[in-house]
């Protein structure tokens, strides 16, 4: 089986654009019976105990030993067994079983003597039980079991950068195009590509005379956003758009508009407008409070969950929706109660710094660190009556340990 896809990295940032010639027609975008449009007010947002919106919160200790020491969560992916993780201070993927033990570490090599050497992208193909990534020279795709056994080594130096993939089924995936810039009339956000093919469908199409910037902002995650194990569809988002996108199988469909105050949205012609041409780095940095993306997003039950990028630092940007009650809560401005053992639920760095990193289907999976876990645990020691409801598996930690995995399940209404 071959693996390739036709990739080109852009300059201004990591956005990378699709250059394979398809073989069959464009898979226009389908509507659902209603896309739903949400009117957000991003200025008052609530807050309030962890009790009010969540129903459970559950701190889990990743395994700290010779071999599964790393610094950080840049990335993780949830599977029926494990997390998966990547650590660029350690240049490493590692997988945990869902219960904190460590299992695996798979190696991208030293990247102080070979800068090559980074894990630059990866994808998880939950159904074969495979881990797929590339490193920086972007010449070899290295495919990997759970169990940390190399599978395959495939030469991709004739086919450009790979893109940001998802799998859908075992043998096919999703790739992210972003806005292309070769000059073709016709070009597409997502494609749908076979392990033993070039691209053979592609949706959301656009003219790409119609789009004159091309230097795209990108957020901090996706464009992706697996939905949870057993589930068949996928979120998707783009930049300097506030829809999210549902794909299933060989369908992409918009199910959610997001309507923003001015204060916080881009003009509507952004993109087409002849004097922004090359200048949309200028424009986010003069215009701080506008959202170039909206990433990070999963649904449970009634309970959306998105993230804002702009360049306000001050600006509170990790959001759920309740599409029943339309209320619109903060999730950094929940305050930790009994519900949370009197633990952070967002205010510590690492969801500053990566909010929301996954789903189940069931509960939302953040990250703290052992240096902010320790630090809430120590003011809490001499306060009894809040110290004797942390677990004790908690009151343990140091902070030399690894991360540790926050899962939070929300209640269904609020």
């Amino acid at each position: 089986m071959k693996l390739t896809t036709l990739i080109k990295k852009n300059n201004m940032r990591i956005c990378i654009f699709l250059l394979i010639i398809f073989s069959s027609n464009y898979i226009k975008a389908q509507s659902p019976t209603t896309i739903k449009s949400l009117r957000l007010n991003l200025d008052n947002p609530q807050g309030g105990l962890a009790s009010q919106f969540i129903q459970s919160v559950k701190y889990i200790p990743l395994e700290t030993k010779k071999g599964s020491i790393f610094g950080k969560i840049d990335r993780m992916e949830i599977t029926d067994e494990y997390f998966v993780i990547q650590d660029e201070d350690t240049n490493s993927l590692l997988f945990f079983t869902r219960q904190g033990k460590f299992h695996v570490k798979i190696s991208g090599g030293n990247r102080t003597t070979n800068p090559y050497n980074r894990i630059l992208r990866w994808a998880v193909n939950r159904f074969k039980k495979q881990i797929y990534f590339i490193k920086s020279k972007n010449d070899i795709c290295y495919i990997y079991d759970f169990n940390g056994k190399k599978i395959a080594d495939q030469d991709i130096s004739q086919s450009g950068w790979w893109t940001e993939i998802e799998f859908i089924n075992a043998d096919h995936y999703i790739s992210s195009n972003g806005y292309g810039s070769k000059g073709d009339q016709s070009k597409s956000f997502v494609s749908w590509i076979g392990l033993d093919k070039i691209g053979y469908k592609s949706g959301l199409a656009y003219n790409e005379f119609d789009i004159l910037n091309g230097d795209v902002y990108g957020g901090s995650s996706g464009p992706f956003y697996y939905q949870g194990t057993g589930r068949s569809n996928v979120f998707y988002t783009k930049s300097y758009d506030y829809t999210i996108y549902k794909i299933s199988d060989l369908q992409i469909s918009p199910i959610y508009k997001l309507i923003i105050p001015s204060t916080y949205a881009t003009p509507q012609d952004l993109l087409t407008n002849p004097n922004n041409k090359n200048t949309l780095v200028d424009y986010f940095s003069k215009n701080q409070s506008k959202i170039y993306e909206i990433n990070s997003c999963f649904q449970i039950n009634d309970n959306l969950t998105f993230r804002t990028s702009n360049g306000d630092r001050n600006f509170k940007s990790d959001f759920i929706y309740n599409l029943t009650s339309g209320k619109l809560i903060t999730i950094s401005r929940i305050m930790p109660d009994r519900t949370s053992y009197y633990l952070p639920i967002a205010s510590d760095y690492e969801f500053s710094r990566k909010g929301i990193l996954c789903s189940d289907g069931n509960a939302l999976f953040t990250s703290i660190s052992a240096s902010d876990l320790f630090g809430a645990v120590y003011e809490n020691k001499n306060d009894k009556s809040k110290f004797e409801i942390i677990p004790k598996s908690l009151r343990t930690i140091t902070r030399e340990n690894n991360p540790i995995i926050r899962e939070m399940i929300f209640q269904k209404s609020f």
